[in-house]
């Protein structure tokens, strides 16, 4: 069992170390990447931070950066919240937290409105669809 958990998840390092090096020339270009703390590992061991714009970086329970040209501008610790399914965490993250810019929020507060959006969104039920 743990042979193939680790396979899983050496296999699933790879994808994304191969994602990033297929998209490292426009990495650069874009204004924020959103990775979790695993991915920014891997994002940073192909390209230094310096050379991105902005990187929100995510990591569970742990705070929230916003990293802006390779230094912390911002972090935000979310709430203790009785997680129930992560997924679609991150896309709520990211929607709200480029929204929140859009209305003219500064970082600290979208970050934070960012943060507390996806604990929510971890914390609801799931929504079964039958088939």
């Amino acid at each position: 069992m743990m042979d193939r958990v680790w396979a899983e998840s050496v296999s699933s390092r790879l994808r994304t170390f191969e994602s990033i090096a297929a998209a490292e020339s426009a990495l650069p270009l874009a204004n924020v990447v959103f990775v979790n703390a695993a991915e920014y590992e891997l994002l940073t061991g192909a390209i230094s931070a310096r050379d991105l714009r902005e990187v929100l970086v995510t990591d569970g329970p742990r705070p929230a950066q916003l990293i802006r040209s390779g230094r912390c501008v911002t972090r935000v610790t979310p709430p203790r919240v009785r997680t129930i399914d992560v997924t679609g965490s991150g896309d709520t993250l990211a929607g709200t937290f480029l929204a929140a810019r859009a209305t003219g929020l500064d970082d600290a507060a979208a970050l934070e409105c960012a943060v507390r959006a996806a604990s929510a969104h971890a914390a609801s039920p799931v929504l079964r669809l039958d088939r």
